[in-house]
């Protein structure tokens, strides 16, 4: 099928030779994709565990008390908020 977008024609070439590498199926796909990923030597990052990361710095960050800062040249107090 060929469409009038060169890039979109590009992506589904694309797809249809990474499909056939693969045996021609979404499983056989996956499989591979998760083989390469494996074999690759990247750090595999676990989405629950990036959020939960992320909740625990935000609640440390909330936990932060507000003190006030007195400046020594006009003795004047300012709160960091």
């Amino acid at each position: 099928m060929v469409t009038l977008n060169p890039i979109l024609d590009e992506i589904r070439k694309t797809r249809e030779q990474l499909l056939a590498e693969a045996g021609g199926t979404l499983t056989g796909l996956v499989a591979k994709l998760q083989e390469e990923e494996s074999k690759s030597g990247h750090e595999i990052l676990d989405p629950k565990k990036l959020r939960e990361a992320r909740e625990k710095a935000e609640k440390a960050e909330k936990a932060v008390p507000v003190l006030p800062l007195k400046f020594p040249l006009n003795d004047q107090t300012v709160t960091s908020e």
